[in-house]
């Protein structure tokens, strides 16, 4: 790799791209690779040209705090923010100076640490539904896919939390919708040559089919709360204008923002940790011994959530070497320089968790699976820059805790319980879109620890 420290301001080095598109067609073949590359090929800071745009990748922890901190020179007026704002409206993810303070104010009110502890119990009992379902197939070799089953777990958690309210039957139908408007989002970032919304493509028209059914869910859920007026949520708080100005529209974008937001990222988490887990049959044991320690899983404390040590250093791992959001984008209000390279005005700057999380400086072996890499002596000693699963500066997650939560409780309540494990023959891919899903699902079937096929894990205990 690249001296970090650039001689003089000049422009960044990067791989030539083709004329008009630029690195357009590496980037659709495979974007993580392309900037893995990248860094390792040509530094710190990489340019690229993605069709008309000019992107720097900033890999450097020093560099990737730079920008965070950095606001009045970088903001999110950025082709992806525009095509989540499709989706969302103008939410907390895409809204910028004053309106994304006054709407940062307004959310975090329902993911204080007092909000977020009085959802454990909550987080316990509809985990408890989902592993009484999946008792019905254990040991009977039939195959789930995790990653659905991630998926509406989290968004009825994220529901229940936010809005006090439960998804049906209709719970599928919100979850293709969900995955069409997100994937769409990206597929346009990836086509920035592609045609408009409004032209009836099949493609156009899936995405508009999906969209409504995103609205109406939050038009009901909205409508219900004008109706009844009883309830003590966030979306009350954002309603009654004691936290917002209660504008419809305000409203709806926030909830539309938290609901795709404040699931998808913990889903895709654990839909990687059972991934992880079953190719490191060591550290699922592991797991499994802790969780057992803890006593009925059913009945999880605050007290006993302490004692997850290797759970929450599996958790972190994870989400180092699979990080939800892989890319964040910022728009260069102001020119810039970065290690001695000139960042001009009205380009774009990249983050990505995912490269920096592999940078060698900074991580030993960074590609092996190693939870033992986020024990606290270690830790203590790692640069506040280079592990960044929730973003940095001031528009770090707001709610990382509640995440934080969610997935300390199912992995627990999942791994005293049951074994998961890939079918055969079923292949395992990342897929880059707004979030770092798993290409085609992860199909898996459930086995307790007391069957046949568990025996060695029961013998290990």
């Amino acid at each position: 790799m690249k001296s970090h420290a650039a001689p003089h301001k000049h422009r960044a080095p990067g791989p030539r791209g083709w004329p008009l598109i630029g690195n357009l067609p590496e980037m659709r073949r495979d974007v993580l690779e392309l900037m893995l590359r990248g860094m390792h090929d040509y530094g710190d800071v990489v340019r690229y040209r993605i069709g008309p745009w000019t992107v720097h990748l900033i890999c450097h922890p020093d560099d990737i705090l730079h920008v965070f901190q950095k606001t009045a020179s970088y903001d999110k007026q950025t082709f992806a923010s525009a095509r989540i704002r499709s989706v969302t409206g103008n939410g907390l993810l895409v809204s910028n100076g004053q309106e994304w303070r006054a709407q940062r104010i307004a959310v975090q009110a329902g993911f204080t640490q007092a909000r977020v502890d009085s959802y454990l119990g909550m987080i316990v009992e509809r985990t408890q539904r989902m592993l009484d379902r999946w008792e019905a197939i254990c040991d009977t070799g039939q195959s789930i896919d995790i990653a659905s089953e991630m998926m509406r777990l989290t968004y009825g958690i994220i529901e229940q939390a936010l809005f006090s309210t439960e998804t049906g039957e209709e719970l599928g139908e919100i979850e293709e919708a969900v995955t069409v408007a997100m994937m769409d989002a990206y597929r346009r970032i990836e086509h920035p040559f592609s045609l408009p919304a409004a032209i009836p493509t099949p493609a156009n028209l899936r995405l508009r089919r999906a969209i409504r059914t995103i609205h109406r869910k939050v038009d009901e859920i909205i409508r219900e709360h004008r109706q009844i007026g009883k309830y003590h949520d966030l979306l009350s708080d954002m309603m009654d204008g004691t936290a917002a100005d209660g504008n419809q529209d305000t409203v709806k974008s926030q909830a539309i923002t938290l609901l795709l937001a404040g699931h998808e990222t913990t889903a895709n988490s654990l839909t990687w940790l059972w991934h992880l887990l079953d190719q490191h049959p060591d550290a699922a044991e592991k797991m499994h011994k802790e969780a057992c320690a803890t006593g009925n899983s059913s009945s999880i404390t605050k007290d006993s959530l302490k004692s997850l040590t290797w759970t929450n250093l599996v958790l972190q791992e994870t989400m180092r070497l699979y990080t939800p959001i892989w890319a964040i984008f910022r728009r260069v209000v102001h020119s810039d320089e970065i290690g001695g390279y000139e960042i001009p005005k009205d380009s774009l700057a990249i983050i990505s968790p995912y490269v920096t999380h592999r940078h060698p400086q900074f991580w030993i072996n960074p590609d092996q699976f190693d939870p033992s890499r986020f024990d606290p002596d270690k830790v203590s000693t790692m640069h506040s820059g280079a592990y960044i699963p929730f973003g940095g500066g001031d528009r770090f997650c707001v709610g990382r805790n509640l995440a934080r939560l969610e997935a300390l409780v199912i992995a627990t309540m999942i791994s005293g319980r049951f074994r998961l494990r890939t079918i055969p023959g079923h292949s395992v891919q990342m897929n880059p879109g707004i979030t770092l899903r798993c290409k085609n699902g992860l199909k898996m079937t459930v086995e307790s620890f007391r069957s046949p096929a568990s025996g060695r894990l029961e013998a290990a205990l």
